[in-house]
């Protein structure tokens, strides 16, 4: 298989897997969402290195998605917890 075929192949592995498994990501409300999806995009990512030797531009997108809206559900959780304390 020629590496254009590799990644054709790849890239409609990851739409199904994303289609089937993960919720998008504005439709993520709460922290273990956004943890639950991002473990779960790592794990196809260590897939598609150790099977293919290439990981789709998309895979990596999506994670960064995934991590920044855990980074601000935390930020977020923390203002409110602390907002009162630190006033």
């Amino acid at each position: 298989m020629n590496s254009a075929n590799i990644e054709k192949t790849v890239e409609k592995e990851f739409r199904k897997f994303v289609k089937h498994n993960l919720l998008k990501p504005k439709k993520c409300k709460r922290i273990d969402e956004a943890n639950y999806c991002i473990q779960q995009i790592h794990l196809k990512i260590q897939e598609f290195k150790n099977k293919f030797d290439y990981v789709p531009v998309s895979a990596q997108i999506m994670f960064n998605e995934y991590q920044n809206i855990q980074d601000r559900m935390v930020y977020e959780n923390f203002r409110e917890t602390y907002q009162n304390v630190l006033c």
